[in-house]
């Protein structure tokens, strides 16, 4: 099977890697892992590297440094899947940049990856999460063309659209992950499973748009809504094998030996050409920012700006020669500001540009922010905040209601902590899945239902937060977060146990409890014997 698809040496597939504590994937090729801990890592096989699911977009809490310090000088270690398509917020940038930025300080040449949602249509994709606003490496798009919402139940064409969005949003060629649409059906009622020849159109769409991506995403190799997937479909899993195999195939690098050429005599080095293109000024702001070129020749060197001859900052010249430093004006009145950078043939100096430093005028008085009224804020109530659910479709209410005040417009739910094996439904249809979703007031107060796909045989806890949210005029409010633990599965419980001690309530209550030697023969008979559900079911009180 010859196939075309984008070139890389990794490849991923996320879900149910793990088969009998054996990565399952590696039959078809994948070698970079779906694994949350450490201990995940370490069972890796040679040859594969492990990317860690975190989904947490709360920033750097206890909770995320526990799993990520547990990771550092792992060298199964790829890097740290931070979120699944969370909706755009603000809020959420800010967590997942102070979490990129603690991995890469802490855990240097690990990648940071999130799979972005589009907030818009197929054909008009829109995405929200940037290098700039995330400091993130890599971004997953995953624009699956075989569904029910395109026309024909098909269309190729939402790969370059979704790919062009992205680089005008401010997203890299170079940073792009194309996401593979492998699996279909089940609880996805709008995704269809692609035949073999259709998985073989996606990669070589992808491949014309994103030739040579850090790794590759195959979603999915496990099923997560009774849906059909790589695990599951060895049809469509060997068009993914072969890609695999093709595009990890060793590059032979070949050494040529060149004839001994005359030596030619070096030229002298010149000193850097320095220049400050900011324009001085006057100004009660002492910190500003200086910015200036030196020549290519010497990208990658520093440039130092100097007041007078007193240092105030430094900055590193980047590869089209720019430079961009920060600095604090020292003096009231002139300050005259110059660079400097210096090589092998010398020190070059810059212009110099002068500004003025002058006493800021008193500040206005500030006009008061009207603080939201507490009656404003919707109220959130849990019916019960310890549930327990059963996995492999187990389901749970999860009696959560929220009441609003007559003048509320636009309240809203939001719901974090919810992990992968499990989603949402409200009483209208609707399914929710992510680790932060945000519900509408109608939707929560037609029912929502938790369900569980959890496969495995652990007892996993999850803390789920709620908290309902409301403008009014203008004015944003909040309610207190409320938590639910969810449990799953639960403890398995004993029904014969149960059943004895209320046979053995009955017969007290019967009359035997002046008599326990009798009571308790009446009762060993009856419960080893059976034949005790009428006098079960009969009021002995």
């Amino acid at each position: 099977m010859t196939i075309t698809g984008p070139d890389t040496t990794l490849h991923y597939a996320a879900n149910g890697n793990f088969v009998n504590g054996v990565y399952a994937p590696a039959v078809d090729g994948f070698n970079l892992a779906d694994v949350s801990s450490a201990a995940e890592l370490d069972a890796l096989p040679a040859g594969v590297k492990g990317l860690v699911y975190l989904g947490m977009t709360d920033g750097v809490t206890d909770a995320f440094k526990a799993v990520v310090d547990a990771c550092k000088g792992n060298p199964n270690l790829y890097g740290f899947y931070l979120a699944d398509e969370p909706n755009g917020d603000p809020t959420i940038a800010a967590n997942l940049k102070a979490e990129s930025d603690y991995i890469h300080a802490n855990l240097p040449g690990a990648k940071t990856y999130m799979t972005e949602q589009n907030l818009s249509s197929n054909t008009s994709p829109t995405f929200y999460y940037t290098p700039a606003n995330t400091g993130i490496d890599l971004f997953g798009l995953d624009p699956y063309p075989v569904q029910t919402n395109v026309p024909n139940n098909l269309d190729y064409n939402i790969i370059p659209l979704a790919v062009t969005a992205a680089e005008n949003a401010g997203i890299p060629l170079s940073s792009i992950v194309p996401v593979y649409q492998a699996f279909g059906g089940g609880g996805y009622t709008t995704y269809i499973l692609p035949t073999a020849d259709q998985a073989q159109q996606i990669l070589a769409t992808w491949a014309s748009v994103v030739p040579n991506p850090a790794f590759d995403y195959a979603y999915s190799w496990g099923t997560q809504l009774n849906d059909t997937a790589l695990s599951n479909d060895p049809t469509l899993a060997a068009v993914f094998a072969a890609h695999n195999a093709s595009s990890s195939a060793t590059t032979t690098t070949t050494t040529t030996t060149t004839p001994n050429t005359p030596t030619t005599p070096t030229t002298p080095v010149a000193a850097p050409t320095v220049t400050i293109t900011s324009v001085g000024a006057t100004t009660t702001q002492a910190s500003q920012t200086i910015t200036g070129t030196v020549d290519l020749a010497d990208a990658g060197s520093t440039v130092n700006v100097l007041d007078g001859t007193t240092k105030i900052g430094s900055a590193t010249v980047a590869a089209d020669g720019t430079w961009s430093a920060g600095v604090t004006l020292a003096n009231l009145g002139s300050n005259v500001l110059t660079a400097t950078d210096t090589n092998s043939g010398g020190t070059g100096v810059s212009n110099a540009v002068t500004f003025s430093l002058t006493t800021p005028a008193p500040a206005p008085a500030p006009t008061p922010t009207p603080t939201p009224s507490s009656a404003t804020a919707p109220t959130v109530t849990i019916a019960d905040t310890s549930l327990d659910v059963t996995g492999r479709g187990g389901t749970v209410d999860l009696g959560i209601s929220v009441t609003a005040p007559d003048s509320a417009s636009d309240v809203t739910v939001t719901i974090k902590g919810l992990p992968r094996y499990e989603s949402i439904t409200d009483g209208l249809g609707d399914r929710f899945h992510g680790s932060s979703i945000t519900l509408t007031k109608a939707q929560v107060d037609s029912g929502l239902t938790l369900t569980s796909f959890y496969r495995g045989t652990g007892h996993p806890v999850a803390t789920l937060s709620i908290t309902a949210s409301d403008t009014v005029g203008g004015v944003a409010s909040s309610s207190a977060s409320q938590s639910i633990v969810v449990t799953d599965p639960p403890p398995a419980t004993s029904p014969a146990t149960t059943n004895k001690l209320a046979l053995l309530n009955q017969y007290i209550a019967s009359g035997f409890s002046s008599d326990a030697q009798t009571a308790a023969m009446h009762f060993d008979a009856a419960a080893r014997f059976g034949g005790n559900e009428s006098f079960l079911a009969r009021p002995q009180h």
